[in-house]
């Protein structure tokens, strides 16, 4: 008599985070992860400290930082979406509980940055407008973050939304350490984000994978989400132009948001960026798939010994 011993296979857990747990670590996440190119400039520290509040909060709400807010409150959103995956409770709550910290932090961030500007000659109708910006873009982000729980589509949509914005962050943190000083640097520093971007997009579309095929077209969405996310920075950036201390708002605001489109079409289009970043990761995550699909297929194959 032959008794067949069948291995035990243990499954090692390590999403054993509380759901109450995402609440702190969302809120910190959105602010550290979001805000660390302010965080490591040592201006930041000076422009707070005038209106009597720590430097360790979000960028002042002035007219020059419009960039800063949109890609910090966008990346921050997402990173903090993201931490949902460190729980395996239910989606509702660790939605929820992610969502609370987010607006904790956005909350409390919001208020005492106001605070520290309030006395300054910026039109207090900019400081609505930059704060509506904070809040929307934040929902946004931390919606496409929170994309992660429905599975390997939504994580590759989360992760590449920050595809996009990745060469736009690693190039801010770069100049928080005075990298570009010369124009060597500078190029080193555009090469550096630029593929990071690229390894982050990879990423994001190998999280997805071609099996079944219909995920390919997944894929195509992934990629154009990403692709138009710099514009929009760079867009934003743009309108800092019309912002200037003391001088309020201005009044032809038709004017200056059909410049603001053009300066997005034209920053959105092919000629406006290299694009190799962007067709190597494509090459590289399929390969990749495939190569682990017909592993996975011929695993599926082996006949039973």
């Amino acid at each position: 008599m032959t008794i067949e011993m069948t291995p035990t296979v243990e499954r090692t857990t390590w999403r054993r985070v509380p759901e109450w747990a995402l609440v702190p670590i969302a809120a910190l996440v959105w602010w550290l992860a979001g805000f660390l190119p302010w965080l490591l400039n040592g201006a930041g520290r000076d422009v707070l400290s005038e209106g009597g509040v720590g430097f360790l909060l979000l960028p002042p709400l002035m007219s020059g930082g419009v960039s800063q807010l949109v890609l910090g409150a966008g990346v921050g959103g997402v990173a903090a979406g993201l931490t949902s995956l460190l729980s395996d409770g239910s989606r509702a709550l660790r939605a929820g509980a992610c969502a609370a910290g987010v607006a904790v932090a956005l909350l409390v961030t919001l208020l005492q940055t106001r605070n520290g500007v309030s006395d300054t000659a910026f039109d207090s109708r900019v400081t609505n407008g930059l704060t509506v910006v904070v809040v929307v873009t934040t929902i946004v982000g931390l919606g496409l973050g929170l994309l992660s729980l429905v599975g390997r589509g939504g994580l590759g949509f989360a992760v590449g939304a920050l595809a996009g914005a990745t060469p736009y962050w690693v190039m801010t943190v770069f100049m928080a350490f005075q990298f570009v000083d010369t124009t060597g640097r500078l190029e080193v520093a555009h090469r550096v984000s630029e593929w990071s971007g690229a390894v982050v997009l990879a990423g994001a579309l190998l999280c997805v994978g071609l099996v079944p095929g219909v995920r390919a077209v997944a894929w195509v969405g992934i990629v154009l989400l990403a692709w138009f996310i710099g514009p929009t920075i760079t867009a934003a950036g743009y309108m800092e132009v019309f912002l200037r201390p003391g001088m309020g708002v201005a009044d032809r605001w038709g004017d200056q948001l059909s410049a603001t489109a053009d300066v997005w079409r034209t920053a959105a289009s092919l000629d406006a960026r290299s694009l190799a970043p962007w067709a190597a990761p494509i090459v590289v995550a399929a390969a990749a798939a495939t190569w682990l699909a017909l592993r996975a297929r011929a695993r599926t194959d082996q006949p039973a010994q």
